[in-house]
Order: structure tokens, then C-alpha cells, then sequence
């Protein structure tokens, strides 16, 4: 039994391993946990940060009758007056609207 949950063990470290090889760039929810919010199929240029702060975390999901949010690991991939924000409903970083101050 014992060598068994060693190679169970192993086999889900190297999983682990080879799953965080893939990830460009990663990101943090709600929670403060880690997730891979770039997967490296496109380019990943440097980080960019846009002025004011993300809107609060919504604590309700509205329905959805509009296009999906654009997906993002950083504010350079949203337009200027826009930041990269971790959004609950979807469990990952979407562009949404920058909110203020302004600095």
C-alpha cells in the first residue's frame, strides 16, 4: 500500500511539473490561489498596468445575454481605459471597466 501512494505521489508531481511548464503567466483569484491565466499560445509581452482600480468582485453573476468579456493575464492586453480584472462569475481574468481614482 505504502509503495503505491509513493508512486501516486510521484506520478501526481510530475503531472504538476509538466502542467506548470505550459503556463506564460500566472494569475490570482479571489482567494489569493494561483491559476494560469496565460497559456503561452499567443505572444506574452511584458506586463502593462493602466491607471484607477478594478471594479469590486461581484458577489452575484447576472445572466448572460451578451457577448463573453474579453479574457485577459494583464492590462495590456485590454484597451487603455480598461483594467484586468479577476471576475468570480467566470473564474478568470476579463477586462472590464477601470474604475477611479485615477493615479
Amino acid at each position: 500500500m505504502a509503495a503505491l501512494l509513493r508512486l501516486l505521489f510521484v506520478a501526481v508531481a510530475v503531472v504538476g511539473c509538466v502542467v506548470a511548464q505550459d503556463c506564460a503567466r500566472w494569475c490570482k483569484d479571489d482567494q489569493g490561489r494561483a491559476y494560469c491565466c496565460h497559456d503561452g499560445r499567443d505572444t506574452v509581452g511584458n506586463s502593462e498596468v493602466h491607471h484607477g482600480h478594478c471594479p469590486p468582485i461581484r458577489k452575484v453573476c447576472p445572466a448572460t445575454r451578451f457577448q463573453s468579456p474579453q479574457v485577459c493575464s494583464d492590462d495590456g492586453e485590454c484597451a487603455y481605459s480598461s483594467k484586468c480584472c479577476f471576475d468570480k462569475c467566470l473564474d478568470h481574468h476579463t477586462c472590464k471597466p477601470a474604475q477611479p481614482p485615477f493615479h
